[in-house]
């Protein structure tokens, strides 16, 4: 039985409780201990279209092959070629993605910077930034020879008439939108 990761662990443990601010001490120190580095996703609504893309990005490090960090650079090449086909079905767009973003190098850096000028869906422009950001953090943890830890923002625009986010239960222009 494989040994369990200590970082996957804690962020399951604090997955079920819920995610506090001091919680991301914790989860630095435990990625510096193991070799790995720490992303923090801010999200100003969970409930808006860059919410839900930016959880759903996060919860889809499923898609990683498990030998990802070992991938030869011919299938990361054939990887960035496929990205750039049009018409391609969402869910390949998405593993793709996500592959790109944990592969540290230039091809995939590229390919994701062409991925993010082009039109598709409204949740992949999330994924596309993310994951351009992720891989940008990886080749300067690669360059550094140290885990470089990351901040991303996933930020919407609070309509008028919408509900304040401060949670007062008053519409945003007669709230914070003053």
């Amino acid at each position: 039985m494989p040994t369990p990761d200590p970082l996957d662990e804690l962020i399951g443990e604090l997955g079920q409780r819920g995610f506090n601010p001091q919680d991301w001490q914790r989860v630095m120190e435990t990625a510096a201990r193991t070799g790995r580095s720490a992303k923090m996703i801010l999200v100003d609504d969970p409930n808006s279209p860059e919410g839900r893309a930016a959880n759903e990005y996060i919860r889809c490090h499923h898609l990683l092959p498990p030998d990802y960090k070992h991938m030869p650079l011919t299938e990361v090449v054939a990887a960035c070629e496929a990205l750039a086909v049009p018409d391609l079905p969402l869910a390949e767009q998405k593993r793709i993605v996500m592959l790109l973003a944990h592969s540290p190098g230039d091809e995939a850096l590229a390919a994701l910077k062409s991925y993010r000028e082009r039109e598709h869906d409204p949740a992949m422009t999330t994924w596309g930034r993310l994951a351009q950001q992720e891989c940008e953090e990886g080749i300067l943890s690669k360059r550094m020879g140290q885990p470089v830890h990351g901040l991303a923002l996933a930020v919407s625009k609070v309509g008028r008439n919408e509900p304040c986010p401060c949670g007062s239960g008053l519409k945003f222009k007669k709230c914070c939108g003053r």
